[in-house]
């Protein structure tokens, strides 16, 4: 299951006013007005478009493409400005599928970087067993006392206090860096590291600042202790950017890098410039049976010796990746706001159907495909070049 979070807009409000009156209430505060009405909707939503990113984050939880709830990070100004609070509900149809604990770990992440928070804090009613659960996953730790303070049926009731404190990544990116003007950040394959652009740095830095990464566990990159998961390496872009102050910038990414780069897509809108999906595949589906059998047959052998070998724990990591990542369904590309091409080649791993399939999901996206296998990049750096530099100066 891919759960996603996506900021409210004015056309979300039928969407609200639904789940806000289908939402179980046993352990929301009084402050969800019920029923619900147009009236309502249109006063969040107009607090939430004036608010957003500056006193708060508020999203809507998406579940395989469907709406399933909502969540906020709410900057706590009276007390702290550099404390938040959060709040979620969830459908009830989805409770106990780990979505909770998800939606919770993205919004932490976003609330900590666009707030600047040093805290957030959550209260739990003490019989919310599964709320209580989904912050200690997430790292949230309960305070000593609990304190009256939830207005509940028009009566003052006991909450859990719990919190969590700004994480300290340890984890930095092996990189290198070429040009000028604005940021354009290479993502190179499953088991590659940044070498692979060798044929792309130059060229591209006479137009940009052209940044290549080697993802977590790959290359000169440090493994660290986190997920290895596209999702986890899409995390730790985030952070990079954050890092280094790039506010925005244009995405290159090759196979599994081009899935990085669409699930940093989906996740963080607002930080892409333009997208290019180089040879990206949605799930397992989308390779040729013929590369896909090896890989699943070699991912289970791994898995059966990791625990006894070092090396046999590597590959099953990396295979793994090509096995249960990124699993984005079509649907969800619906919601990339970047400009994209999708470039594949002609005799590419990846169906032609299946990169096809991604283009037309895209909004307005362009694909070019190149004579050449899944290493066009590589193999024909000057057709594969010309192609980015036009989309890109486009």
């Amino acid at each position: 299951m891919t759960i996603t979070l996506h900021p409210w807009n004015t056309s979300d409000k039928p969407a609200l006013m639904s789940l806000c009156n289908a939402v179980d209430r046993t352990f929301l505060s009084d402050r969800l007005p019920y029923p619900y009405t147009e009236a309502d909707a249109d006063w969040w939503l107009g607090m939430v478009a004036e608010k957003d990113g500056k006193d708060g984050i508020w999203r809507s939880v998406w579940a395989d493409g469907e709406l399933v709830g909502s969540i906020s990070v709410e900057r706590k100004a009276e007390v702290d400005k550099a404390v938040g609070e959060i709040g979620y509900m969830i459908l009830t149809a989805y409770w106990a599928q780990g979505i909770g604990t998800e939606a919770v770990r993205q919004i932490c992440r976003i609330a900590f970087q666009e707030l600047e928070l040093d805290r957030i804090t959550g209260q739990v009613f003490p019989e919310n067993v599964a709320s209580v659960r989904v912050l200690e996953k997430n790292g949230f730790l309960q305070e000593e006392k609990n304190v009256e303070k939830v207005i509940k049926s028009g009566m003052a009731r006991d909450v859990k206090l719990y919190r969590k404190d700004r994480p300290v990544s340890a984890f930095t990116h092996h990189y290198i860096e070429a040009g000028d003007g604005f940021p354009l950040i290479l993502l190179h394959g499953n088991g590659e590291e940044l070498g692979y652009f060798e044929h792309q740095m130059q060229p591209l830095a006479e137009h940009f600042r052209v940044i290549a990464l080697d993802t977590r566990g790959h290359g000169k990159s440090p493994r660290g202790e986190a997920p290895f998961s596209i999702r986890q390496f899409a995390d730790d872009l985030l952070v990079f950017m954050d890092r280094h102050r790039i506010q925005k910038a244009h995405l290159l990414g090759f196979s599994d890098g081009g899935n990085i780069a669409m699930v940093f897509a989906l996740t963080h809108p607002d930080r892409v410039g333009k997208l290019i999906l180089n040879g990206a595949n949605l799930d397992a589906s989308g390779v040729k049976r013929s590369v896909q059998i090896p890989i699943e047959v070699g991912y289970r052998i791994a898995r059966l010796f990791a625990r006894k070998s070092p090396e046999a724990k590597r590959n099953a990591e990396m295979l793994g990746l090509m096995v249960n990542d990124p699993n984005v369904r079509p649907e969800e590309l619906s919601h990339i706001q970047a400009p994209t091409l999708v470039i594949a080649g002609t005799k590419d791993m990846i169906k032609e159907s299946h990169t096809r399939l991604i283009a037309r999901s895209i909004p307005e996206a362009q694909i070019v495909l190149l004579e050449g296998d899944h290493f066009v990049a590589s193999k024909h750096p000057r057709e594969f070049n010309e192609a980015v530099i036009r989309f890109l100066a486009d």
